[in-house]
């Protein structure tokens, strides 16, 4: 059957937020609403990164919703991010960090993830989302770079979303200056409001 199938971290969770409230569930009632008959899946995860993403798109068992899809959205990167933060806070010179590496994987992670998709179904439309700067983040030392990193990344998002045919969801510029309104009390996860935002322009 046609389906929405949700795919990455704790973004597509809604975690901080009533599941109700997520903007998967969210943009799958205005969907339903257009397409009756759509199921929905969510395999998202808290706390995945782009190597776990990686491995759960190749198991079997996940086959069948990304075949059936008809609307992919993928959430990833962030954690990526966040678990970069320890090189440069532990790091003697954190310029000569392992961003590099950081920046080298997610690239040939998006890329299988892009592959794999593509290999199993060349139609369904894929949405991906860009990363934002949680302003909890400019509290830690060596910020600027982490700041920096995340920018790399986006650009990775970018370049990786033109080869298999996927629309970026910029969340760095739809929650630019307003990060006070759309993040929840942990300063790193969208509120409800921060959620809807999301579910309307992941409907665009």
């Amino acid at each position: 059957m046609p389906c929405y199938l949700a795919l990455g971290d704790s973004l597509s969770t809604g975690y901080g937020v009533e599941l109700s409230n997520s903007f998967p569930v969210l943009l799958y009632q205005k969907l339903l609403s257009l397409y009756p008959g759509l199921t929905y899946k969510n395999l998202a995860v808290n706390g995945y990164t782009s190597d776990q993403l990686t491995w759960l798109i190749r198991q079997p068992q996940i086959t069948p919703f990304i075949t059936d899809a008809q609307l992919i959205t993928i959430t990833i990167g962030s954690n990526d991010l966040l678990n970069s933060i320890p090189s440069f806070l532990y790091s003697k010179n954190p310029a000569a960090s392992n961003k590099n590496k950081i920046t080298e994987n997610f690239e040939q992670n998006l890329n299988i993830i892009g592959q794999t998709i593509r290999s199993l179904n060349m139609n369904t439309k894929i949405k991906i989302a860009t990363l934002y700067n949680p302003p909890s983040l400019d509290s830690i030392e060596y910020a600027q770079q982490i700041r920096n990193l995340a920018d790399k990344l986006n650009s990775i998002i970018q370049r990786s979303s033109v080869a298999f045919g996927a629309q970026v969801i910029s969340l760095d510029q739809l929650f630019k200056s307003k990060e006070n309104k759309v993040l929840g009390p942990d300063h790193l996860h969208p509120n409800s409001y921060g959620q809807y935002l999301m579910a309307q322009t992941f409907a665009l």
